[in-house]
């Protein structure tokens, strides 16, 4: 009887365990995020220790609104007009990321942000900010409108800051001014002249939307890996950007390109308004993927290393001598203006596909396409289409896409591999 009667407490003991955790899955499933519009509706809210997301749009914070918010991870403050004080968020210990949307009436003081938050994004804040009032557990830092002069040791303290975004910001930066462990930084519209020790040495990532004053060696740290620069347009010389770059965006950048100006290390490379004769040498040996968006110039004979997997040329339309584009290219996309007939040997034998622009309207002749293509993509003004022979499409040749304007009778033979987008 004993023997039973523990059995039965053993079942009965796991069933209970089992449905109270279930219960609390379920409230934590349901009760994870929680929108409140008035003060109100949080202080009545039954389930607090289940919130891990809070949108919080009430204007007013009061003493102890946010107790038993014992789970609580993220922390929205949409409409909130004043000053954050610590102890209206001194309760949440959990709290890692915090929002507020609205700007504070003051400067941030020491101690008015949580000691444990991590994500900090400050939507209208443009005042001073002083030693010591941002919390040294913060990584990420999102500061949009924030655009006040940096003060002395203004981020000294918060050596653990990876990510910084500033959109607006347009100060001076002096040496030791930024986060000197940021890895990834945006300064959207920074305009200034750079100085040494500006970009702090552990940046990987820069992205520099509005600058345009002339580089200089070492004036960008070797660490990067990522620079994204969309107005700069003064011209560069050998040393200027750092030797182990692998993604570089130049959006207005149009000056002649020299051998190893480029640093050979680059293997994702967009250019937006170059717009030169490009010699061999002037694209790196380490580039894969090549992108030119306003190019319209003369390719010589292995200018476009045999690297380069990808080729996207959005404007050209120029004749594509045989050997200017290097076997290796995989994928070409002519996407705008090309409009010239082809010869043998325009695209390597090692090109897999081929998207034509919306103006190309050549005849294909025999060779002109190489065996190595599966693929073909047609633009809406390609009225041409050859049957298929030996001589004109190699048999592996997989698909050919025409646009849906096509109004030519589909040969016997192409049926099969001709697709028309609707």
């Amino acid at each position: 009887m004993q023997e039973f009667e523990n059995l039965f407490f053993k079942v009965w003991k796991n069933i209970f365990i089992r449905n109270e955790i279930t219960k609390h899955l379920e409230l934590y499933r349901d009760c994870y995020k929680l929108k409140v519009n008035k003060l109100s509706d949080l202080q009545n809210y039954s389930n607090k220790e289940y919130v891990s997301i809070l949108e919080y749009y009430p204007y007013s914070l009061s003493s102890g609104c946010f107790n038993k918010l014992s789970s609580l991870v993220e922390l929205e403050i949409i409409k909130y007009k004043g000053q954050i004080n610590l102890s209206d968020l001194e309760s949440i210990t959990t709290l890692k990321k915090l929002s507020i949307s609205e700007d504070l009436d003051q400067e941030l003081e020491v101690n008015s942000l949580p000691s444990s938050i991590n994500d900090l994004t400050l939507i209208k804040y443009n005042k001073t900010i002083k030693p010591k009032v941002l919390p040294e557990s913060l990584t990420n830092l999102y500061l949009p409108l924030f655009n006040q002069p940096i003060e002395k040791d203004s981020f000294k303290f918060n050596s653990n800051i990876e990510l910084l975004i500033m959109d607006r910001f347009d100060q001076e930066i002096d040496k030791d001014d930024l986060p000197l462990n940021v890895i990834e930084l945006v300064l959207s519209l920074f305009n200034k002249p750079l100085n040494y020790g500006s970009i702090p040495n552990l940046v990987e990532s820069l992205r520099l939307f509005k600058f345009n004053h002339p580089l200089k060696p070492n004036l960008l740290p070797s660490s990067l890996i990522d620079l994204k620069l969309d107005n700069f347009d003064h011209l560069l010389n050998v040393g200027d950007l750092p030797l182990g770059i692998i993604y570089l965006y130049l959006g207005e950048y149009n000056h002649k390109l020299e051998p190893n100006v480029l640093p050979s290390t680059i293997t994702d490379l967009s250019l937006s308004r170059f717009n030169h004769p490009l010699k061999k040498g002037d694209i790196p040996s380490s580039v894969t993927l090549l992108q030119m968006c306003e190019f319209n110039s003369t390719i010589q004979v292995g200018a476009i290393p045999s690297s380069v997997k990808k080729l996207k040329l959005s404007y050209f339309n120029q004749p594509i001598e045989p050997g200017a584009i290097c076997f290796g290219v995989e994928k070409i996309r002519l996407l705008r203006s090309f409009n010239k007939p082809l010869v043998k040997g325009s695209f390597p034998n090692s090109v897999r596909t081929i998207h034509f622009s919306v103006n190309f309207n050549q005849s294909i002749k025999p060779n002109d396409i190489p065996e190595s293509c599966i693929k073909i993509k047609m633009g809406y003004c390609f009225n041409h289409l050859p049957k298929l022979t030996s001589n004109i499409f190699s048999k592996n040749l997989k698909k050919i896409i025409l646009n849906r304007g096509y109004n030519h009778p589909i040969p016997d033979d192409l049926k099969d591999i001709v697709i028309i987008e609707k």
